[in-house]
């Protein structure tokens, strides 16, 4: 898993510190989320930016010099966690509703290993602010027909709908398991837009 850096801000060379590679940046970057998600699942999803910070051994402004901001970070994260796959399945040749199968498959997998990383992304922001949504928006419209846009789609009421699905799967104690989640969300969803 690999995630975007922030973009360096423009800088005079023969001024202050020599700026690190940009291979170097995406390294620290790497690292970074690789502890954060060690530290929220220790911490919860309560985990602040110090702890994060403390656990990488870097600095508040180190990270958001990585990655811009708070939202960045999370945007960071949620790319960590699930845009390989969401990639990977966008560039499937599968029909429609087996790529949008595989997409809630997906994000349910990542979601159940990652519970306390999911409420530490979701719970902090509103959902117009939302990383895990703007983030995953394009992705997840990749998975849709390719001639429409996202607003065409209404992407955020389809992630809204995979994700409310999640929480309500993710809270119960009785589950069913998660092929027969998958299924149904598939179903729902698709019936939905068509």
């Amino acid at each position: 898993m690999t995630a975007r850096i922030a973009p360096t801000p423009t800088v005079l060379a023969d001024r202050g510190r020599p700026r690190k590679s940009v291979l170097v940046r995406e390294q620290q970057l790497n690292e970074l989320l690789r502890v954060a998600l060690k530290t929220i699942a220790i911490h919860g999803p309560s985990t602040s930016m110090d702890d994060i910070a403390r656990a990488a051994g870097m600095s508040k402004p180190l990270i958001y010099t990585l990655c811009g901001s708070k939202s960045g970070f999370s945007a960071a994260m949620v790319d960590y966690v699930f845009g390989d796959m969401l990639s990977t399945i966008a560039g499937s040749t599968e029909e429609f509703p087996v790529r949008l199968a595989q997409a809630i498959d997906g994000i349910a997998t990542a979601v159940a290993h990652n519970v306390d990383v999911y409420r530490f992304l979701v719970d902090r922001h509103t959902l117009a602010n939302q990383p895990l949504f703007t983030t995953l928006a394009p992705l997840i419209s990749k998975i849709f027909e390719v001639e429409k846009t996202p607003a065409e789609i209404g992407i955020t009421p389809v992630l809204a709908m995979i994700f409310s699905g999640l929480e309500c799967w993710i809270l119960d104690e009785n589950r069913v398991p998660q092929n027969i989640f998958v299924e149904r969300m598939t179903n729902m969803l698709s019936t939905a837009l068509a």
